[in-house]
């Protein structure tokens, strides 16, 4: 354990006063902490390492806790087996907080990026928290490894669950610890061997005719649904007509929609769209706004997953089987634009997408244009 000592520096103040450092030695390399005093040389006792004089009850307890932190930081290192270098030894002084397993980080870091994030994101963050506090309420930083991964990931994939939904999980724990090794609490783990496969996503879509239902249903008074499920309903409708994901549609304002276009940044990747309104869109809006200039349009909305049981209750009325989710809504505006305008470069800019591979998901038309233009070679 470094020797833990306090010095006063050569440079002086125009008073004669000098700042006094805690001096330690990790690995032979120097570490000095400031202690915000300045002492002058009279007041400082060099031999016993203290201040003299009047006031310096003070200054000298201020000292004995700054050694006695150090020291703690040594021990607790030593204690989880844990080499401490120049750099692991700033952050845990630096930082305020201890966490006793890497779940308490977890919440920490959720709750210093809650207001950045888009609420489908911290849902995903809050299943991640929840899956380990059953699996491994305990685990530590220095335990996340390859083995701990492959572990998680068999967990993630019991119950019968997709492939592609463990693989997503354990992305998101990535994300926790890639924001772990920024903050210094991770320095090289085996863990970062494992791939993350990215397993195609299930695109579930309405086609034209199953849209249609939907549209009658909230044009022809809603016959069999309650006034939220309405309101829930048109919502969706506002996110098929406009592509908007769910968390950039419920923050839709009034001053975004103007001449006929909804402009607005999406949040998950800061690109500046612009959709222009057909006139059921339109018409929506005026549904919505209610005579008002400002706000929110969708300022009724329930909680979300109160939105999903409604929709999962207006599929039925509907007489759809598929699952209607605030997600079919966006795959039901990409699958119908495209299918009418061909122009994957058009539907990248109105979906928001950063790159065109995510645009390209909607292979599925493309697919079914193959197959017709071959086909139409029977035809001649």
């Amino acid at each position: 354990m470094g020797k833990v000592s306090v010095c006063r520096r050569k440079e002086e103040d125009k008073e004669g006063r000098a700042q006094l450092f805690v001096v330690v030695y990790i690995n032979r390399e120097k570490v000095r902490l400031s202690t915000g005093i300045k002492v002058s040389v009279k007041e400082w006792d060099a031999v016993g390492c203290r201040v003299k004089g009047r006031g310096s009850d003070d200054s000298n307890l201020i000292i004995e806790q700054m050694k006695a932190k150090v020291n703690n930081i040594q021990v607790k290192a030593r204690l989880r087996d844990e080499r401490l270098t120049k750099e692991s030894f700033k952050r845990y002084w630096e930082c305020p907080t201890e966490f006793d397993s890497f779940l308490d980080y977890m919440v920490h870091y959720y709750n210093k990026v809650m207001r950045s994030k888009e609420e489908n994101t911290l849902r995903t963050y809050r299943t991640m928290m929840r899956v380990l506090r059953k699996f491994a309420p305990g685990l530590t930083f220095r335990e996340i490894d390859y083995d701990f991964g492959m572990r998680l990931l068999a967990h993630l994939r019991k119950g019968g669950r997709k492939e592609s939904t463990a693989f997503k999980n354990l992305a998101v724990f990535k994300v926790f610890v890639e924001a772990a090794k920024r903050d210094g609490y991770i320095e090289r783990t085996t863990f970062d061997h494992i791939r993350i496969r990215k397993v195609p996503a299930e695109v579930v879509y309405l086609d034209e005719d199953e849209f249609r239902r939907l549209i009658s249903l909230y044009e022809g008074g809603c016959e069999g649904l309650t006034a939220e499920q309405r309101y829930v309903l048109g919502f969706w409708l506002f996110m098929a007509y406009t592509s908007p994901h769910v968390g950039d549609a419920m923050a839709v304002t009034l001053s975004q929609l103007r001449h006929g276009e909804l402009r607005y940044q999406r949040k998950k990747t800061r690109k500046d769209v612009v959709v222009p309104l057909s006139r059921r869109a339109l018409r929506l809006v005026e549904d919505y706004r209610r005579g008002r200039e400002e706000g929110r349009l969708f300022d009724l909305l329930p909680s979300c997953p109160k939105i999903n049981k409604h929709l999962k209750n207006i599929a039925k009325v509907a007489g759809i089987t598929k699952t209607l989710t605030c997600k079919t809504a966006r795959h039901t505006f990409a699958t119908m634009f495209y299918r009418h305008v061909h122009d994957p470069f058009a539907l990248k800019e109105l979906l928001g997408h950063s790159d065109l591979k995510d645009t390209l998901v909607y292979t599925h038309i493309m697919d079914e244009q193959k197959r017709e233009g071959v086909m139409a070679f029977d035809m001649i």
